[in-house]
């Protein structure tokens, strides 16, 4: 994974800069560092970013009950349209809320119905 950073570093002129300025969708960067890097699918790819300090949401167990609650999927999703329209609603949620995409997950992971 070291060398796959350092030669993704030199396609796109630093990862850091990448992730900073990724404008694509945080699901098309979880897609991107799933497919460059091992052991990146599934949730490791947003735990990842929010490691490294890219605002993400995770989708925990927690969350996707929420999001189900809430109608916005009603199973866990893994297919891509599953996943741009999670996307979209803690997009919507972020606008509506200003904040962070990472307090909004946790706020829904710590909602009680």
């Amino acid at each position: 994974n070291g060398l796959e950073m350092k030669d993704l570093s030199r396609e796109t002129n630093g990862f850091g800069r990448l992730l900073a300025e990724w404008d694509e969708g945080l699901v098309a960067l979880w897609k991107l560092i799933a497919k460059r890097f091992k052991r990146m699918g599934g949730q490791s790819s947003s735990y990842f970013l929010r490691m490294v300090g890219k605002d993400t949401f995770i989708l925990t167990d927690d969350v996707v009950n929420q999001l189900r609650n809430l109608n916005v999927v009603d199973r866990r999703p893994t297919s891509k349209s599953e996943l741009l329209s999670v996307e979209l609603f803690f997009n919507d949620l972020q606008a509506l809320s200003n904040r962070p995409l990472a307090h909004i997950s946790k706020l829904l992971a710590l909602s009680i119905d």
